[in-house]
C-alpha cells in the first residue's frame, strides 16, 4: 500500500462490532507535539513590569518545538490544530517585602491572549503561584510565549521562581500539547 491519507467517516471491524486492533510497527501521533519545559533557576522580574520567562530546562519535547534561544514554542509544518497550553509561574517577593499581585500570561505571536493572577492588595503575601491555561487554534509558524509580572508593595524586584525544591517538584513551568486538528 502506498503512503497517503485515509479519510473515513466510521471504522468498524469486519463483523460491524468489537475492537479494532492496530498492528505492530504503527505509530499513533495523538496529542503531539507535546512539551514540558521548566525554569531551573530564578529569573528576576522588574517590579510591576510584564517580562517574558526564559524557561531553560526541556523535560520533554516530542517534536522539538521549543526554542531555548527565543523562549517560545513554534508550531511546525503539518502540526496546525487546537493546542492545550499552560504556564505556571511561582512569583516571589525576593525577601524585599510582600507582593500585591502575581500574574502569568500566555502570548500568541507577541500579543497577550490569556492571563491569570493572584491579587493580595490589602493583605500582601511573600509568594504566590499564578497558573494560566488556554486552548488555542494555532497554525504553522504561530508562536507561544509565557510572561509574568510581580507587583511588590515596596516597588522592589520580584522573582519567577526556578526549581529550588531539590528534585521535589517544579515551581515554574510551560507545557502543552496538540489536542486536535
Amino acid at each position: 500500500m502506498a503512503n497517503g491519507i485515509l479519510k473515513v467517516g466510521t471504522l468498524t471491524t469486519s463483523s460491524g462490532s468489537g475492537n479494532i486492533t492496530i498492528g505492530s510497527g504503527v505509530t499513533l501521533n495523538s496529542n503531539t507535539p507535546a512539551f514540558f519545559i521548566n525554569l531551573d533557576s530564578d529569573q528576576t522580574l522588574t517590579d510591576n513590569t510584564v517580562t517574558k520567562i526564559q524557561f531553560n530546562n526541556v523535560v520533554f519535547d516530542t517534536d522539538s518545538i521549543y526554542s531555548t534561544t527565543n523562549d517560545r514554542i513554534v508550531i511546525p509544518s503539518g502540526k496546525a490544530g487546537k493546542y492545550y497550553i499552560q504556564g505556571n509561574i511561582t512569583v516571589n517577593s525576593q525577601g524585599t517585602g510582600n507582593l500585591d499581585r502575581g500574574v502569568s500570561y500566555i502570548y500568541k505571536n507577541g500579543s497577550q491572549v490569556a492571563w491569570s493572577f493572584q491579587d493580595f492588595r490589602g493583605n500582601p503575601a511573600r509568594q504566590t503561584t499564578a497558573t494560566v491555561t488556554a486552548i488555542l487554534d494555532l497554525v504553522e509558524d504561530d508562536y507561544i510565549e509565557i510572561h509574568a509580572m510581580g507587583d511588590t508593595v515596596n516597588s522592589g524586584a520580584a522573582l519567577a521562581r526556578g526549581d529550588t525544591l531539590s528534585g521535589n517538584g517544579f515551581e515554574s513551568w510551560f507545557h502543552g500539547c496538540r489536542i486536535g486538528a
